[in-house]
């Protein structure tokens, strides 16, 4: 099943590879398979009643399907007018006061834990009645290491129960209260006339799962799959995929700051959560680092790189609370457009990295000293790979490792973080190819001043 993507690009203010309108999206309503419009982002161009968004409401809904939300910190008459517009759920919430208010406004609470964002524990008094019958387990992003060593949702289960959860809450908010909010009605539950698609698990504390069966017939036992599921594609159809990136090769001077001033703006990071908080420094000089970072505090250089159309466009700024102390990362992984990302504390050591990744076509990169370090290839796009998950998560591993070793905190996802700093509709700021981003103003502000 899928959800139709509801903003290609995510705002106005955001350069992707794409535009999705409601024309375009319209003939797939049709499809059994599609549920609904996912992920209604532009949150603000909602509320303002922009009529191309307003337009993708009305064909899913007058199609019968749902709407999906994703809206962080929205709230009062702002929030009232989002959901009239037929949003039905939301999967952004980080806090219990902003899942209440959304709750007694009638919508389903998606209560996320994935590789970045680890909302659970803040939401934990959602898992009993009356709430729990409108709260769902998702994950939202995660890492196929994490999902090899962890699971995907029997991964939420399980730390829900070890929370304090009760075990048949838990398993209902994975189970049927996501079936009802989708319209399965005859999956979710273990009861005369539902499917028999069933997870056997050893109890109700390890919750390891023994087998699956899918209509009946067992699919999978003891972590293997039992029967394939058989691969169909056309790999002269989607060939262009394999060549997405259209950018100019970096240089030095692609990095150099546009702006001027004494005061710094930095995009400051909160752990285990995707908000970001505004800080305003002096604009920081020191040896050996790029003009404005602070490895002291943790404030490292920030540039996203338009890699679609070849426009040439190149944001920079400030993040704050990266715990990169050397070298720099990149990744073509960069929500939603997915443009080339990079961040470091020397320009050098950025250039190689965006260097990298663009060699590879997609993927991350971790370079120090004018070395590469390590690097993970996704020529798919720039967001896959064509090799399998555990080939995948070792090469994950060992970046993860290089990182540790240069003194990255272990249980800090770098990539993961990375991956949503250009993400424009979480607020307070983010960095894309136009510049930083003021989410809740959306406008361009600058980054030195």
């Amino acid at each position: 099943y899928f959800m139709l993507p509801s903003c290609v690009p995510a705002t106005d203010l955001d350069e992707s590879g794409a535009v999705l309108n409601a024309e375009q999206l319209r003939p797939y309503y049709g499809d059994p398979r599609v549920l609904g419009l996912a992920e209604l982002m532009n949150a603000y161009g909602t509320v303002r009643c922009d009529p191309k968004i307003l337009q993708k409401i009305r064909d899913c809904t007058e199609a019968g399907k749902i709407v999906d939300g994703h809206a962080p910190l929205l709230s009062a008459k702002d929030l009232n007018a989002y959901i009239a517009a037929g949003v039905q759920s939301d999967h952004e919430c980080s806090n219990i006061e902003e899942a209440m208010e959304k709750l007694r406004r009638g919508q389903y609470i998606m209560i996320r834990e994935g590789t970045a964002a680890k909302n659970m524990e803040a939401l934990m008094p959602l898992f009993r009645e009356p709430y729990c019958s409108r709260c769902m387990l998702v994950t939202d992003d995660k890492h196929p290491g994490d999902l090899l060593d962890s699971g995907h949702i029997d991964s939420n289960i399980r730390k829900a129960i070890r929370l304090g959860a009760d075990p048949a809450v838990a398993v209902k908010m994975a189970t049927l209260v996501p079936a009802q909010y989708f319209g399965f009605k005859q999956r979710g539950a273990v009861a005369p006339g539902y499917r028999a698609d069933l997870v056997v698990v050893s109890d109700l504390e390890s919750f390891t799962v023994e087998q699956v069966y899918k209509n009946g017939t067992l699919v999978a036992e003891h972590g293997k799959t039992l029967k394939p599921a058989p691969l169909d594609i056309d790999r002269v159809r989607f060939s262009h995929v394999m060549d997405s990136f259209d950018l100019d090769e970096i240089t030095l001077q692609d990095l150099e700051l546009r702006e001027s001033g004494e005061q710094e703006r930095v995009i400051c990071l909160n752990r285990g959560e995707l908000l970001t908080e505004e800080k305003i420094i002096p604009f920081q000089r020191h040896p050996g680092k790029a003009p404005g970072v602070d490895p002291e505090h943790n404030i490292v250089k920030l540039a996203v790189f338009e890699r679609h159309h070849h426009s040439g466009h190149v944001g920079i700024g400030f993040l704050g609370n990266f715990s990169l102390k050397c070298g720099a990362v990149a990744s073509s992984i960069a929500h939603d457009s997915h443009n080339l990302i990079v961040a470091g504390d020397n320009d050098t050591d950025m250039m190689l990295a965006g260097n990298t990744v663009r060699k590879n076509k997609g993927g991350l990169a971790f370079v120090a000293d004018g070395q590469v370090v390590a690097e993970l290839a996704l020529p798919v796009a720039g967001l896959m790979s064509t090799e399998s998950a555990e080939s995948v998560a070792a090469k994950m591993q060992a970046l993860n490792d290089a990182l540790k070793a240069h003194g990255v905190a272990e249980d800090i996802g770098i990539f993961m973080t990375l991956a949503f700093v250009s993400l424009p509709v979480i607020p307070k700021l983010r960095l894309n190819t136009y510049g930083i981003i003021d989410v809740a103003q959306q406008k361009v502000v600058p980054a030195v001043f």
